[in-house]
């Protein structure tokens, strides 16, 4: 009996960036996908998949870090109507 042995190339990492439908905007409030306070996006790129957040902790200490677009779950803003 022949053993024959195939070798196989790993499928290459998904490396597309997101559709801007998907980028969420300046202003635009986001919650990290394994969990974070709110976050406001302070700043996006065409260039890279991250945006810039800035949130504050318990204590009220104001914190900025960058993050994968991926690893973030945009909030919808809820429409407001005025009646008068």
């Amino acid at each position: 009996m022949n053993n024959i042995l195939i070798e196989t190339k790993p499928k290459p990492a998904d490396l597309s960036y997101p559709s801007p439908v998907q980028m969420p905007g300046i202003g635009d409030v986001v919650y990290l996908n394994s969990g974070s306070p709110p976050m406001t996006v302070l700043d996006t790129s065409e260039n890279t998949p991250y945006v810039r957040c800035g949130w504050k902790d318990n204590y009220g200490e104001s914190h900025q870090s960058a993050f994968p677009s991926a690893c973030v779950t945009h909030q919808e803003r809820a429409s407001s109507s005025i009646s008068g």
